[in-house]
């Protein structure tokens, strides 16, 4: 019983973080595409400033610099 309960502890929290997870790329796909994409700049760099190795706030970062032509800016963004 012990046991069946941790797996359906577990298998709500991921459900939980999965949703959250589709509910961030949703929420993203959706400023982009209705012009707010400093919004998404600015999204990528508080994630950036958490975590500099997190692999959305890259893409992003590198997405809202390849969208204007940054060149300069995006090397950077890939480096």
């Amino acid at each position: 019983m012990k046991k069946m309960m941790i797996g359906f502890m577990l298998a709500v929290c991921g459900g939980v973080a999965g949703l959250a997870q589709t509910n961030f790329y949703t929420n993203v796909t959706n400023l982009w595409y209705q012009g707010y994409k400093s919004n998404v700049l600015a999204i990528a760099n508080a994630r950036l400033a958490a975590n500099s190795n997190d692999i959305a706030g890259l893409i992003l970062k590198a997405e809202y610099h390849l969208e204007f032509c940054e060149e300069t800016a995006l090397s950077n963004a890939f480096l």
